[in-house]
């Protein structure tokens, strides 16, 4: 099993466990790029996003979830805006294969479409880890 397959499974194991969407994503993918470190935080800064931000239908919490792990992985504490390019270009990446691939990023509509949840969740991890490779 690839490394992609292992952390989709735990992020599925957690959206079952009752994790939304954005939570079940970012807490994988966190443990994934900053391997010590474990912050009480994620679950809650995540909260929100599930849903399509709160139940609104908004974006996809899943493709949120992969978003922010781009910046834990990619972004700066620094407000330089160059230090921001490499978060810009894989976030662009992720939002523009989601939408291209699951026809829209919308959260509404992918349940109107009858998008399960979980494949996104699945979706999502496999994308970023395909970051990752050369």
């Amino acid at each position: 099993m690839s490394t992609a397959d292992t952390l989709s499974q735990k992020a599925l194991a957690n959206f079952r466990s009752g994790y939304n969407c954005a939570q079940s994503v970012l807490l994988v993918l966190l443990e994934h790029v900053e391997p010590d470190g474990k912050c009480d935080l994620v679950p809650k800064v995540a909260a929100g996003f599930g849903s399509g931000f709160g139940g609104c239908g908004s974006v996809c919490g899943a493709l949120v979830g992969a978003v922010m792990a781009v910046g834990v992985k990619y972004g700066s504490n620094d407000s330089d805006p160059q230090k921001r390019a490499k978060a810009y270009e894989a976030t662009r990446v992720l939002y523009r294969e989601f939408e291209r691939q699951q026809g829209s990023v919308m959260c509404s509509k992918l349940k109107s479409d009858r998008k399960a949840c979980g494949g996104l969740v699945k979706w999502a991890i496999q994308a970023f880890m395909a970051l990752e490779k050369p």
